[in-house]
């Protein structure tokens, strides 16, 4: 999984903070934030079809953090997992986290469902394929 850009990511501004639920149209947006972007493979190493759901969690965080996951903004919650959808031939899916806060970062976990839990129960479970990305933290922007 590739974190693009830096590990000190811009925070959004508390007036252009989106709602949760809010459509973005481009997830490159000037929101902000920081956007991963993932290979997905399945066990034999092979690139998932477009079309293929992928999971990210988000088990570890602080402060006021949302994503950008398929066109939409979601406040996220520790105990729930948000499909991410893979597109093109090349096996990719991304995402991008947005926050803010003194404190606030994000870890993401991104997951092939392979442990067995479908539907509602769906979570990250010890034998799914999972990539943990690096941690992003939140800070006030800067214009050199």
């Amino acid at each position: 999984m590739k974190a693009l850009g830096t590990e000190d990511a811009a925070q959004v501004q508390a007036e252009t903070l989106p709602a949760n639920g809010t459509a973005v149209k481009d997830i490159d947006n000037g929101l902000g934030g920081r956007k991963y972007e993932v290979t997905v493979k399945n066990k034999a190493g092979e690139v998932a079809a477009a079309g293929t759901t992928a999971y990210v969690k988000f088990a570890e965080f602080e402060g006021t953090v949302k994503a950008i996951i398929n066109g939409k903004v979601v406040d996220i919650d520790s105990k729930k997992v948000y499909p991410i959808t893979v597109e093109g031939k090349e096996g990719k899916a991304s995402f991008r986290v947005i926050g803010q806060g003194k404190k606030a970062y994000v870890t993401p976990t991104v997951f092939l469902n392979t442990d067995g839990k479908t539907g509602a129960d769906t979570d990250l479970g010890k034998k799914d394929i999972q990539v943990e990305a690096e941690t992003t933290y939140f800070t006030a922007a800067t214009v050199k």
